[in-house]
C-alpha cells in the first residue's frame, strides 16, 4: 500500500486534496523529464560539438602552414635579391656624388661615383639599390638587366633607375664626340629669364 492509500485510509488526506497531490506530482514529473534530453539528442550535440573542434582545428593549422610559406617565401626572395645585386653590383668610386632616395622615408642619399657610372646611371644603364645585410643598408649600383630583375620582383629594393631616357641621353648618345667638357654634378635649372 503506498503513502497516498495510506494517508486516505487513516483520514488525515481527503480525496480531492490526494487527486491534487497527484495531479502536481505527474505535472512535477512531466516537466523534470522534458528537461531530460534523450540519448539521441545529446550524442547529435556532442558530435557536432567535436566536428566543430576538428575544423577548427584544420583553420588554424592551415592559417600556421600558410603563414609559415609565407615567411619562406620571403626568405627566398630576400636571398634571391641579395644574390642579384651581389653579383651585378658595378664599382667605380669617384670624386661625383650621385643622389638617390632612401628607403622607406624622405631623406636624399648619394653614392660616390666616377664620371663613366654618374652618366651610366643617368642614362639608364645602370641603378641603384638597396642592399640589406644584417642590420645594416647600404646603396650599390648595379648593372641595367640587374635594375629590370629587381623591378620585376622586388621593386622596393631599386632606388633610382631611369627608364624613361627620351630628353636626358640615350645610349647611342654616349659614343657621339661632344663639343663641351662633360660634366654631370647636379645643378639646378632655371626656366627662362
Amino acid at each position: 500500500m503506498s503513502l497516498r492509500d495510506q494517508l486516505l485510509a487513516k483520514g488525515l488526506v481527503s480525496q480531492k486534496q490526494a487527486r491534487i497531490s497527484d495531479q502536481q506530482s505527474k505535472r512535477e514529473r512531466k516537466e523534470a523529464e522534458g528537461h531530460q534530453r534523450r540519448a539521441h539528442e545529446v550524442r547529435a550535440e556532442e558530435e557536432a560539438r567535436r566536428k566543430a573542434e576538428h575544423e577548427e582545428d584544420v583553420r588554424r593549422k592551415a592559417e600556421v602552414r600558410k603563414a609559415n610559406e609565407l615567411r619562406a617565401e620571403q626568405e627566398i626572395l630576400g636571398h634571391r635579391v641579395r644574390q642579384i645585386i651581389l653579383a651585378n653590383r658595378l664599382g667605380g668610386r669617384g670624386p661625383i656624388r650621385y643622389h638617390h632616395r632612401r628607403s622607406g622615408s624622405a631623406q636624399v642619399g648619394s653614392v660616390m661615383v666616377n664620371e663613366r657610372l654618374a652618366f651610366s646611371l643617368r642614362a639608364g644603364l645602370a641603378g641603384i639599390a638597396e642592399l640589406v645585410d644584417g642590420a645594416s643598408v647600404s646603396y650599390v649600383v648595379v648593372t641595367r638587366r640587374a635594375a629590370e630583375k629587381l623591378a620585376e620582383i622586388a621593386p622596393e629594393t631599386l632606388m633610382t633607375w631611369v627608364q624613361d631616357t627620351k630628353g636626358i641621353s640615350t645610349p647611342e648618345e654616349a659614343f657621339e664626340a661632344r663639343m663641351w667638357e662633360s660634366d654631370l654634378r647636379a645643378r639646378r635649372v632655371r626656366g627662362p629669364e
